[in-house]
């Protein structure tokens, strides 16, 4: 008679458990779960690329930095410059996965909205948009990330650029 593992033992353990509460809870609360863990990693990304713009702005004109970024898969993480958030017809191949919804243009430039002026935009799926407000960041042209790549910040004197490489 083959013997069976500790090893072994705790892998059927596992996958009961795993079985287990998927059939008691469904698949809803558990994707949730994961989804809130990317929520989480595209707020962060934010944060470390508005620590990064801060520090460059303080930096002397022309300094520059690298930044890596991974976005979750189902997420964009949209640049734009508020002072034309409008999509550009032409399709210029870094400004074609910026697609803006009316609404969020609308919102980008009402004053008395909370969104007013917001330069990063997370987007999560349709209809699904979430402003922020950067000092001092501005892409020269709007544009999204999905994935990872790799993003330069170089300070502009009056404003630290962002772009997609």
């Amino acid at each position: 008679m083959p013997e069976i593992s500790v090893g072994m033992v705790f892998a059927f353990l596992i996958a009961i458990i795993l079985i287990g509460s998927i059939l008691a809870f469904g698949l809803g609360p558990l994707s949730n779960l994961f989804q809130f863990g990317s929520q989480a990693q595209l707020y962060n990304e934010v944060k470390k690329i508005e620590q990064k713009a801060e520090w460059l702005f303080d930096q002397s004109w022309g300094s520059q930095q690298e930044y890596q970024i991974a976005v979750p898969s189902g997420s964009k993480l949209c640049f734009v410059n508020p002072d034309f958030p409008d999509a550009h017809s032409w399709g210029a191949a870094s400004w074609k996965n910026w697609p803006p919804e009316d609404i969020m243009i609308n919102l980008t430039k009402d004053p008395y909205s909370e969104y007013y002026r917001s330069n990063v935009w997370i987007w999560r799926g349709e209809g699904k948009w979430e402003g922020y407000k950067i000092p001092n960041l501005k892409p020269d042209q709007n544009f999204c990330v999905e994935g990872s790549r790799t993003l330069w910040l170089i300070n502009k004197g009056e404003y630290v650029e962002i772009s997609a490489e």
